[in-house]
């Protein structure tokens, strides 16, 4: 197991999955707001997810909100699909919305993997650790969400246009 979660196989299978449509980009919530905890709001900019089904199969969410030690937010957005390679090969991924807060910067990645144990081992990756690295010093946080779907989450803290949920 330790050899399928090495950086350079989850960038090859994320390749192919992306090469074979298993793997894609989904448009329907860029651009909307989410509310986030402490009163954050984040604009979510990038979602990506697998094109497999898993209806009725509740995963687990992980929500990771950290603010960058440095960088402007234009080279993080790009800078930012390098490990999504390595996230979207992880075993266990099945989609993940990327979210910004223009207020203060703060950022939140919004994770759906397949079981509580991939989501565990995830927390334990080179690719994560790589992110807590470029974090600003004290400003990581993860929130965890069992038995739960992304789109549920997404759902339920979606802000209306008008700034109402």
């Amino acid at each position: 197991m330790i050899l399928r979660t090495a950086p350079p196989v989850c960038l090859l299978i994320s390749l192919a999955r992306f090469l074979t449509g298993a793997l894609g980009f989904n448009r329907l919530y860029v651009g909307m707001v989410i509310q986030g905890d402490e009163n954050r709001s984040f604009s979510v900019f990038r979602h990506v997810r697998s094109n497999r089904s898993t209806d009725g199969e509740n995963g687990a969410v992980l929500l990771v909100r950290f603010r960058f030690r440095s960088l402007p937010d234009c080279i993080n957005r790009v800078a930012s699909l390098v490990p999504m390679l390595l996230i979207t090969g992880f075993p266990g991924f099945r989609a993940k919305m990327y979210g910004v807060c223009q207020a203060d910067k703060f950022w939140m990645g919004m994770y759906e993997w397949k079981s509580m144990q991939a989501l565990e081992k995830y927390k334990q990756s080179f690719v994560l650790k790589m992110m807590n690295r470029r974090a600003a010093t004290g400003s990581v946080s993860y929130r965890v969400l069992p038995k739960m779907r992304l789109m549920e989450f997404v759902e339920e803290n979606l802000i209306e246009p008008g700034g109402t949920r």
